[in-house]
């Protein structure tokens, strides 16, 4: 889920949250060491096991998340799903005390999964088409929940999300009342950075969300100079400019 909310002084807050609790390594070098240590062996059809093997002995806290991510179910609709900051921020207040936080957007609805049949099965669309039709019936709801950190908890550390038991605040609800084509839509042209805060948000030194803001950057300048040459098809859903 991306977001941008703009306040009344044309400052601008930008999200870009996914649907995990939190990543598998500490820092952005262990993204690129984990697609590497998880490809498939050519000769096998499965990731080497020496270098699996290798890969956690360097980065030991990714074996929570692999455990996590072969057991997690399919969600069958955006409706239902949580969408989780995973980096954490600072709030700061007049004085300049600050205060860590991570948020998540807490759905209304309930989770619905897929099994792996209908996973198989499903066409590439699913979640958009279901969002439409559930929105011809009722708005959607995520509430907009702030979770504190207390001292010690790792802020810089996207690898290790905070207890559960951490005081949590809903700072708001989002409706979502209706739904617009990717083509002319006014999210097609905005690089959701969350790096992109407003006065009274700070963020973390935290490597993975630097990595992010660099990575979005990129992408987001290459799919802008592919539209501009009448390449990115599916962004403006219009034939490729030959």
């Amino acid at each position: 889920m991306a977001l941008m909310f703009r306040t009344d002084d044309n400052q601008q807050w930008r999200m870009a949250m996914n649907n995990e609790p939190f990543f598998a390594t500490r820092d952005p070098e262990g993204f690129l060491a984990l697609h590497q240590a998880t490809a498939p062996d050519p000769a096998t059809g499965k990731p080497n096991p020496q270098r699996l093997a290798a890969f956690l002995k360097a980065y030991p806290e990714a074996e929570k998340y692999l455990k996590w991510a072969a057991q997690k179910p399919a969600p069958g609709s955006f409706a239902g799903a949580t969408f989780y900051s995973i980096n954490a921020f600072y709030l700061v207040d007049g004085l300049g005390n600050r205060q860590a936080v991570r948020w998540m957007m807490r759905p209304h609805d309930p989770f619905v999964s897929l099994s792996e049949e209908q996973r198989q099965k499903a066409d590439r669309n699913i979640m958009f088409e279901g969002v439409s039709q559930r929105l011809a019936q009722k708005p959607l709801y995520w509430d907009f929940v702030l979770q504190l950190a207390q001292p010690g908890d790792p802020v810089d550390d996207p690898s290790r999300p905070w207890p559960n038991d951490r005081r949590q605040i809903v700072a708001g609800t989002l409706e979502v009342v209706r739904v617009e084509a990717q083509a002319d839509g006014p999210c097609r042209d905005v690089n959701f950075d969350p790096s992109t805060v407003p006065s009274g948000v700070n963020v973390s030194d935290d490597p993975v969300l630097n990595a992010r803001s660099a990575a979005y950057s990129h992408s987001f300048s290459r799919r802008e100079r592919e539209i501009g040459y009448g390449k990115a098809t599916e962004a403006v859903e219009k034939q490729e400019v030959k």
